[in-house]
């Protein structure tokens, strides 16, 4: 009996001893299991920081070479003040503004905005100002802006192969000499001219598509006066479009009325205008950010 007890004491031992190893075994096994589990999802993580830096960085450099195709500093010659604002989004846009000096009174405006974002948009407006550039003895002898429109048209469909990507573009001739401004816009904003001694402004209702659709543009020039009483402004749809918190939209309305107070209340330079156009816009949005690009351009001369 002695014996007996004995082995089953025995046999009880073992078996505890075997469910503790077989214990211990799984334990080591789940913390090993969870080990690399973690060690799996630590190595993801970093692969996934490794392409958001990357793509960051992309974004970047596309931001800052959108920014190298714009003026460094606005025009001012021969009584000619242009002045340009862009405020970017959070991801690279393809607004774009421009002007290159013609002669002594003749100052080319480009001023534009790619369809989508990204690098897409950087390279539609890369191509644009090529073309604008490659043009300009032609367009200084004939002082005609519709062969330039044309070449745009005609390099954006050879270009892009994606559908669905072109540019909106307005392009502008002032004229001290003649006094005038010729302008045509495919799928921009109206173009705003403010009269300084009526007080009103001219909205410029002009409906063209933008460029790179269709195989013929129907882009058409229009010739108005100006003068020294006269403040030519461009916008993008950046500014027009822009929501606050309770969805509303800024609009050309709040953008007129903002206009006309501003300017009717004394002489404030281009550059205060537009600081003041985006700082109202702001104030709008009311801490909603812009997710389009916004760009302003203003033109003035003096006697």
């Amino acid at each position: 009996m002695l014996a007996q007890n004995n082995a089953i004491q025995k046999l009880e031992l073992n078996q505890q001893i075997l469910m503790r190893n077989v214990g211990i075994g799984a334990l080591a096994s789940v913390v090993l299991i969870s080990l690399l589990v973690y060690s799996r999802i630590q190595s993801k993580r970093r692969f996934e920081k490794r392409e958001y830096d990357r793509k960051k960085e992309e974004l970047e450099q596309a931001r800052l070479m959108q920014l190298s195709l714009l003026p460094q500093k606005p025009f001012q010659e021969n009584g000619i003040t242009i002045v340009g604002k862009m405020q970017t989004a959070t991801e690279v846009g393809g607004d774009y503004f421009d002007y290159f000096k013609l002669d002594d009174h003749r100052v080319l405006i480009a001023f534009g905005d790619a369809t989508g974002h990204g690098t897409t948009a950087g390279m539609i407006v890369t191509v644009t100002k090529v073309v604008i550039v490659n043009n300009l003895k032609q367009i200084r002898e004939s002082n005609n802006l519709l062969p330039m429109v044309n070449a745009i048209n005609e390099a954006l469909i050879q270009t892009l192969a994606a559908r669905g990507k072109g540019m909106s573009l307005q392009l502008a001739i002032l004229d001290t000499a003649a006094q005038t401004v010729s302008i045509t816009s495919c799928g921009m904003p109206y173009p705003l001219v403010y009269h300084s001694e009526l007080k009103t402004f001219h909205v410029m209702e002009l409906r063209q598509p933008p460029l790179g659709f269709l195989k013929q543009t129907l882009a058409k020039v229009h010739s108005i006066p100006f003068t020294s009483a006269h403040t030519l402004i461009l916008v993008s749809d950046g500014i027009l479009e822009r929501f606050n918190a309770q969805k509303e939209e800024y609009g050309l309305d709040r953008l007129l009325l903002h206009f006309q107070n501003t300017l009717q209340s004394g002489n404030m330079s281009l550059a205060g205008l537009l600081k003041n156009t985006f700082e109202q816009n702001d104030l709008f949005a009311n801490g909603i950010a812009n997710h389009d690009d916004m760009t302003a351009l203003c033109l003035r001369v003096s006697t």
